[in-house]
């Protein structure tokens, strides 16, 4: 069965004007965009027909920066109803984030990604793909996670991350010089490398927070540690 929708404001992209025009579907998916003054009325016959008037039809939006922690706390575990909010604005792919996951020195990232899958089928509203961590404790290993066909990049942090136990990249240490040429050698493929850039050290940090202008015995930052960090990093309100 054919659908038309009709609406004064369609969108094709985000450097066109909108138009006035119909969108032709079939199984849910658009065969073709008409503008009104192209269009034959007579296709509408037989078809099923919405009249959107001034409401705006948009490419559906793609946010990055998820986090389902389907891998984290069965008590954060709400996907389903994660993905409905995304739907509600808008957002039609989402790329769910490794940062909360349990990381220590032997974690395995392949083993948590086939967990945040398993977590992830059948409780999605959206289309949905996943980032794997990339840093100093795995590099060596990023081309085996890569080959495995279910990430479509990589999360990678220059700078420690309030939850402590994410591992970063060390710039001071040559980190990322000897991840970068790791890469550049072995990948066979384009890899999507989104990376947090800051790449602050403790002063930074110190200097970066909203209270600096306080006097220091009134600075929460500096009197409430992260709980279990076992860094040097303070909370920043």
């Amino acid at each position: 069965m054919k659908t038309f929708i009709k609406s004064f404001n369609i969108f094709c992209d985000s450097e066109s004007e909108p138009f006035s025009g119909y969108l032709l579907l079939q199984n849910e998916k658009i065969l073709q965009i008409f503008h009104e003054k192209d269009f034959d009325v007579s296709l509408l016959s037989g078809a099923t027909f919405f009249d959107f008037n001034d409401f705006y039809i948009i490419p559906g939006l793609i946010d990055i920066n998820v986090h389902l922690n389907s891998n984290y706390d069965e008590e954060w575990n709400d996907i389903e109803n994660v993905t409905k909010m995304a739907a509600q604005g808008g957002i039609t792919t989402i790329i769910d984030n490794p940062i909360m996951n349990n990381y220590d020195e032997k974690f395995n990232e392949i083993d948590s990604i086939n967990r945040r899958i398993d977590k992830i089928q059948g409780n999605l509203v959206v289309d949905c793909g996943l980032f794997g961590l990339l840093s100093t404790h795995n590099y060596r290993k990023s081309e085996e996670i890569w080959d495995s066909g279910k990430i479509l990049g990589f999360k990678m942090y220059l700078s420690p991350n309030l939850q402590y136990n994410v591992p970063n990249v060390d710039s001071s240490k040559h980190d990322l010089k000897k991840i970068t040429e790791f890469i550049q050698k072995n990948y066979r493929s384009e890899v999507f490398l989104a990376v947090h850039p800051e790449s602050a050290s403790s002063r930074d940090f110190f200097m970066c927070s909203p209270l600096r202008g306080f006097a220091k015995e009134k600075r929460l930052d500096l009197t409430e540690e992260l709980k279990d960090s076992g860094s040097n990093l303070k909370l920043f309100y």
